[in-house]
């Protein structure tokens, strides 16, 4: 398991709650991102739930696109969330184009 390292951080918080030193390895090393992190209780608090499920993951794709050896770009989501094909623009600028899957 070289290929695996397992890495603290928390998808609610601002900057994903990585350290510099863990958000540096994430940038320079990751090819491949799986993101199943999702509040999906119909009865969860709903700020909690937009938190995880929108910013969460916006806050991901931030991170993904200071990635330099990212080689998967695959979203994940429901119907009608994000259009197909779409392109991400990030705070910074830079831009990342993405395949859009729905299920």
């Amino acid at each position: 398991m070289s290929k695996v390292k397992a890495i603290s951080g928390d998808i609610a918080g601002e900057g994903l709650k990585l350290s510099v030193e863990d958000e540096r390895t994430l940038v320079d090393s990751v090819q491949i991102i799986f993101h199943i992190a999702a509040v999906v209780r119909f009865d969860a608090n709903l700020a909690d739930a937009v938190n995880l499920n929108v910013n969460g993951t916006l806050r991901l794709l931030e991170l993904a696109t200071k990635m330099t050896k990212l080689e998967v770009r695959l979203l994940l989501t429901y119907p009608r969330l994000i259009p197909a094909n779409s392109v991400l623009k990030s705070s910074t600028g830079s831009r990342m184009k993405f395949r859009v899957f729905c299920r």
